[in-house]
């Protein structure tokens, strides 16, 4: 699939101009009650056809399956984005350092930054932690950065986009997009195309396909059952050949998207995905993408601007 005319800014050189339409989501592979030799088998399956990987050190033992899949293929070792966690730059760099010695590589190509507490502060501020990331750009240690975002963290990226500072730092903003979930709040995601910042739409097929979701029992905690039977009059008046096809070519058609991470765990499911990149380039009807957008910006007044942290 040849990219999608984006509308975004990037610097010259950035590692973000290098990502694939698809990144190849690794969180499956860290549960346990699938045998490691599995999990094993698809993460060699995933490196022989994706050039990016996501992935975490918070997910479970990922890291142990992707460490024994790199060193059993070492001319295929992909291209990393990995989640940073912290309220400090000391508590990024100790992330950094783990996840290099856990993969056995020497370059976290992106850093995802989930950033807390003073960290946080200095962030929306444009403060003294810009340079402090750009020196680690320097040393080499991780080759871009983008800012994670949750509707609960929304303000610490809307904060940061007003004040017009680290755009060369901070490249991009990862977050739920597909087309039942757009974790950036209103104010902040018009702000993001507004500037031509781009987007790391995470979470390709939100949970599953659309019929299972919105065939479970209505309950008032479960959102995405509600936005599923909503949006699945839509989806089955399309053309599109399943759930994956609509999924990724919503997300992909959208100004701003650089790339979609959607997380398998057999190789049937990841050849779903690999299927639509055979497209020439991402499809989706106008009409149809617009009448999601709008249904995305009011779920996120409904419900998004008023979520706790970890609530959705």
């Amino acid at each position: 699939m040849q990219r999608n005319p984006m509308q975004v800014k990037l610097s010259e050189g950035s590692m973000l101009s290098r990502l694939d339409p698809y990144v190849f989501g690794s969180m499956s592979l860290g549960n346990e009650e699938i045998p490691f030799g599995e999990r094993l088998s698809m993460a060699r399956y995933a490196m022989e056809r994706c050039g990016w990987f996501h992935t975490s050190h918070k997910y479970g033992s990922t890291m142990d399956v992707l460490a024994q899949a790199f060193r059993d293929l070492p001319v295929r070792v992909p291209k990393c984005i990995c989640k940073l966690s912290g309220d400090s730059l000391d508590e990024v760099r100790r992330q950094i350092d783990l996840q290099l010695e856990k993969l056995g590589i020497p370059q976290i190509h992106i850093g995802q930054l989930h950033v807390g507490g003073a960290l946080a502060a200095d962030l929306r501020a444009g403060g003294d932690c810009l340079d402090g990331l750009r020196a680690i750009r320097e040393e080499g240690l991780v080759g871009g950065f983008t800012l994670e975002v949750h509707p609960w963290t929304s303000a610490i990226a809307l904060d940061h986009l007003r004040s017009g500072r680290g755009f060369d730092i901070i490249e991009g903003y990862s977050f739920y997009f597909n087309p039942l979930q757009r974790y950036a709040l209103n104010a902040l995601f018009a702000l993001i195309l507004q500037l031509e910042r781009p987007i790391l739409s995470i979470r390709t097929v939100a949970g599953g396909p659309i019929e299972r979701q919105a065939a479970r029992p209505p309950h008032p905690d479960d959102f995405l059952q509600k936005r599923s039977a909503e949006l699945l009059p839509l989806y089955e008046q399309s053309d599109h050949a399943n759930w994956v096809d609509f999924c990724m070519n919503f997300v992909l058609s959208q100004p701003g998207v650089v790339c979609t991470i959607g997380a398998c765990s057999t190789p049937a499911h990841l050849d779903d995905y690999l299927a639509v990149l055979q497209q020439d380039m991402p499809a989706f009807q106008g009409t149809l993408a617009r009448r999601i957008l709008a249904m995305q910006s009011k779920w996120s007044e409904e419900k998004d601007v008023h979520a706790a942290e970890w609530t959705m």
